[in-house]
């Protein structure tokens, strides 16, 4: 299978990973992938940015900013660390505080989560949460991607 065509400076962080993969983290997270999100995994398998991405759209007024910005996406590295998405839905400062339905897939140097909802009507749609916007809004942070 070859790599989509690059787009927004996107730049490749592990080897593409296979369908076994995939199933082991399934069964680790305990919930299916979007399809979506599966065929990225397949072509790119996590990804860094040349620069940080305006992904969000933040039209609310509670919000400081106008937009949410992306960094890089997690994949599934052979070797265990960084932005290894096995790892990054674990730590307290996600799992804790964070409904159970989303799976982080991303980030941003802002302490700033991309999050993919696993189950329920917005099954499949992508969220950013924000630390700093989390007590201060008092609700999820989201938008569709």
């Amino acid at each position: 299978m070859q790599r989509y065509e690059p787009r927004l400076g996107m730049k490749a962080l592990f080897e593409p990973c296979s369908e076994q993969d995939i199933r082991e983290l399934e069964q680790h997270i305990n919930a299916t992938l979007p399809e979506g999100y599966r065929d990225f995994l397949l072509q790119w398998n996590g990804c860094g940015f040349v620069d940080n991405v305006p992904a969000f759209d933040l039209a609310d007024s509670r919000f400081e900013e106008e937009y949410g910005t992306m960094d890089r996406l997690f994949g599934l590295p052979t070797k265990s660390g960084g932005a290894d998405l096995r790892l990054k839905s674990s730590g307290y400062q996600f799992r804790e505080r964070v409904p159970e339905r989303f799976l982080a897939i991303g980030d941003n140097p802002y302490q700033e989560f991309v999050c993919i909802s696993l189950a329920g009507d917005d099954r499949g749609s992508v969220f950013l949460w924000s630390r700093s916007e989390e007590r201060r809004v008092g609700k999820e942070c989201r938008s569709r991607w």
